[in-house]
């Protein structure tokens, strides 16, 4: 998350964090969010709401950057719909996720919530994993990508996150899917394209070792200078190999 944000902006943006829930996915990240907004009174929360009440809230353009964490799973079992672990760390208990084989209808609402908080150019990332339901495979991470660019969003990364991996259930007694370890970061702009600064890259200077910004993709020094250093020392390393060769063979 932290190399994406840094790409798109040159200084830490006015960040909204629309599921805060406890704040797990920002341990050991550069940046931090200005604004940190949940359903829940969770440790931490700044303001309090539902997601669909965004531009109510808050004034247009507030934010830079929202990041959007939903719960990936509609049917947990029991623990999912109870006070429980489930429902304490990943907002499973929230009733529009009951009955549904997946989340993407949580994607066109929030999506038109998210639009007027952020500033033209800014950005929204959104973490989303599969699941599978009923025997079959939710691609609930295409299925936003697809969402967005229908709603008139650009979508411009679609980077997967290694997760833990889930044990295989004892009950089961037939596997149909790979059950993937992956999510997803997906970032969109609310507009026709990526606004993204990018990151200039620095490249060590092989005859002096300092940094340097290439000017060309061939690029091996950082100077004229350093280039017939470079070449002095080639030709010498050539010299001492064919005087060694050269004795070799006497």
């Amino acid at each position: 998350m932290g190399q994406l944000i840094g790409l798109h902006f040159a200084v830490p943006p006015r960040t909204l964090d629309a599921t805060w829930g406890r704040g797990v996915m920002w341990r050991g990240c550069l940046y931090q969010p200005s604004t940190r907004f949940d359903v829940r009174p969770m440790p931490g929360v700044d303001v309090i709401g539902e997601w669909r009440d965004l531009p109510s809230l808050f004034r247009p353009g507030t934010f830079q950057l929202v990041v959007w964490d939903p719960p990936h799973q509609t049917d947990g079992g029991e623990r999912a719909f109870t006070k429980g672990v489930w429902a304490a760390s990943y907002g499973t208990a929230a009733d529009d996720l009951r009955g549904h084989a997946n989340i993407t209808h949580l994607y066109d609402g929030f999506l038109q919530a998210a639009r007027p908080i952020l500033e033209p150019g800014g950005l929204l990332l959104a973490k989303i994993a599969d699941q599978v339901h009923g025997g079959v495979q939710q691609l609930q991470a295409v299925e936003l990508v697809i969402a967005a660019r229908t709603a008139g969003w650009t979508v411009c990364e679609m980077v997967p996150k290694m997760r833990h991996v889930t044990p295989n259930d004892p009950r089961w007694r037939r596997q149909l899917h790979v059950r993937k370890a992956w999510s997803y970061w997906i970032g969109a702009h609310p507009g026709p394209r990526c606004t993204a600064m990018g990151v200039r890259l620095f490249r060590s200077c092989d005859a002096c070792g300092r940094e340097f910004r290439a000017r060309r993709r061939d690029a091996k020094t950082c100077s004229g200078r350093c280039r017939s250093r470079l070449h002095d020392t080639l030709r010498r390393s050539a010299a001492q190999q064919l005087s060694v060769s050269s004795v070799g063979h006497a």
